[in-house]
């Protein structure tokens, strides 16, 4: 599982600080918890929500095969640089 943040300008790139608390958000929704909440949920289906501290929600599905390109989507809908940073839940 992967979760993505997403800071407000590209010069915080070398404030730690400022991206330690991102104003936004991308969270790639676990396949397997997909198929609990929606049942029938095709398996090469993927799907991301995106929220900001303004109060935007959007959900952006995707097929399997596009996971290269929505990081181009996610800074779109979010209108900000992407800056990622990844957490894996299941290591911790």
């Amino acid at each position: 599982m992967m979760n993505s943040g997403f800071s407000v300008k590209e010069e915080l790139r070398n404030d730690v600080d400022a991206l330690q608390e991102p104003d936004a958000f991308a969270y790639f929704v676990d396949p397997s918890e997909l198929s609990v909440l929606v049942q029938g949920w095709p398996e090469e289906m993927r799907l991301l929500l995106c929220m900001d501290a303004g109060g935007l929600c959007e959900f952006v599905v995707f097929h399997n095969d596009e996971e290269h390109a929505v990081f181009d989507r996610v800074a779109d809908i979010l209108d900000r640089p992407c800056l990622l940073y990844t957490s894996d839940a299941a290591d911790e």
